[in-house]
């Protein structure tokens, strides 16, 4: 497998991340697939190939958009995991396969949230409001800083606060829209009509019409 330069971003601090590289090839009666990782601190590696983080089910998540098998002329029959690469290989039941050129000298980069500790308040087993553990299945536990079950749990995302809606000028609520419909009708105009002839104040309206000083301009 040939080696290609590193490609790195920046990235948060408070983020691991790796670059992948895919290599693609077969023999006579197989297709080989080599997903190459690497990281910019090696000591992030751990975040994307141990189960108990979330980078490790994202990377697992995005090397499957690049499996070659079709389970047909291509299938799927082992996957050999090292420290920073990934085997996966499969059995060609097809002559004369040509490796398509989307599986050939691919890579891609991917982040993944590094928790602050290893302890309950990072991880899923962990119930928080009533102090349980799902895992070990004990209530009012003490808060470990560090667990070997741990598993890490997904960064709540604060709900966006919907805006205010504007209240327009000329928008009234249900009970004072019933009066306006009231006078309106009683003087056999519309409400249209009502607010050109007396203007747009609708307090005044009603107070005027309760006193029976309310008049049209053609009387």
């Amino acid at each position: 497998m040939q080696h290609k330069h590193t490609t790195f971003v920046a990235s948060d601090g408070h983020k691991a991340q790796i670059t992948v590289f895919l290599d693609t090839m077969q023999t006579d009666s197989e297709v080989q697939q080599y997903f190459r990782i690497e990281a910019l601190n090696v000591r992030h590696l751990r975040y994307f190939t141990d189960d108990k983080f979330l980078g490790y089910h994202k990377l697992q998540d995005e090397l499957a958009k690049y499996y070659i098998g079709d389970g047909e002329n291509i299938i799927y029959y082992k996957k050999q995991s090292y420290r920073n690469v990934i085997v996966v290989l499969y059995k060609k039941n097809v002559e004369n396969f040509v490796i398509p050129e989307e599986y050939k000298d691919k890579q891609f980069i991917l982040e993944a949230d590094i928790p602050s500790t290893f302890g309950c308040l990072n991880c899923i087993y962990w119930r928080k409001n009533n102090r349980v553990c799902t895992y070990y299945k004990k209530m009012g536990m003490d808060i470990k800083q560090n667990c070997v079950d741990f598993r890490q749990k997904e960064k709540k995302v604060p709900r966006k606060k919907k805006p205010a809606v504007p209240v327009a000028e000329n928008q009234v609520d249900r009970t004072t829209q019933i009066k306006l419909d009231r006078i309106a009708d009683s003087l056999g105009i519309t409400i249209t009509e009502l607010m050109e002839q007396n203007g747009n104040d609708i307090d005044q309206i009603i107070d005027k019409y309760n006193r029976g000083e309310l008049r049209l301009l053609n009387e």
